[in-house]
C-alpha cells in the first residue's frame, strides 16, 4: 500500500465513528470473528481501543491485522484502521491516489507551453545598473505618496489613528 493509499483511507476513516472496542479481555475469538465480518462487508474498520486495556495498540493492531488477514493503515492514539479489499470492492481510489496518470494532450498546439516574451534589455544590463526591482518599487511608492499602512481618516487637516475618534475635532472646526 503506497502513502497516498494510506493518506486516502485515513481521510475516509477520519469521517467515520470506531464501530469495535477492544475492551479489558483484548483479543478473543468472537472479537477476531466480528472484525473479519465487519472488513468483509466495509473494506475499511475504525477500531477503538478503550483505556481499561493495557496492550499496546501498534501491538494490537498488527496481531488483529494477521488474524483477520488484512492491512494496518494508521494507528493514531487509541484508534487502529484496517483494510482490506474485497472482490466487490466498495472503496474505489481516485485516479491520482493509485498513481495512474492521464495522457496529455496532443491536440495541435493546446497542449504546447508558450513562453512569456522578455522585456527589452537583457538582465546583465539590469544588474549592473545598481538599482533592483526591489529599490524601484520602494522609490515609486514614495513618490506616489502611498504608504503600506492602515488607511486613517482625517477631519480638519489632522489625522487620527486607530483609537481616537472623529467627533474628538468636531468641535474645533466650527
Amino acid at each position: 500500500m503506497t502513502n497516498k493509499q494510506r493518506a486516502y483511507l485515513t481521510s475516509l476513516a477520519s469521517k467515520e465513528t470506531a464501530i469495535l472496542q477492544i475492551g479489558k479481555a483484548e483479543l478473543t475469538p468472537e472479537f477476531i470473528d466480528a472484525c473479519t465480518e465487519a472488513i468483509a462487508k466495509r473494506e475499511l474498520v475504525k477500531v477503538g481501543v478503550l483505556k481499561n486495556c493495557f496492550a499496546d495498540p501498534k501491538e494490537l493492531a498488527e496481531m488483529l491485522a494477521e488474524r483477520t488477514r488484512s492491512e494496518v493503515v494508521r494507528v493514531i492514539g487509541r484508534k487502529i484502521i484496517l483494510y482490506r479489499p474485497s472482490p466487490n470492492p466498495v472503496i474505489e481510489f481516485p485516479a491520482s491516489v493509485t498513481g495512474k496518470r492521464h495522457s496529455p494532450k496532443t491536440s495541435g498546439s493546446a497542449g504546447q507551453k508558450r513562453s512569456m516574451p522578455r522585456a527589452s534589455g537583457s538582465s546583465a544590463s539590469r544588474s549592473s545598473s545598481g538599482s533592483s526591482a526591489g529599490q524601484r518599487r520602494s522609490a515609486s511608492r514614495l513618490s506616489s505618496g502611498s504608504s503600506k499602512g492602515p488607511k486613517h481618516r482625517s477631519a480638519g487637516g489632522r489625522s487620527f489613528g486607530k483609537r481616537q475618534h472623529r467627533t474628538k475635532y468636531t468641535n474645533e472646526r466650527n
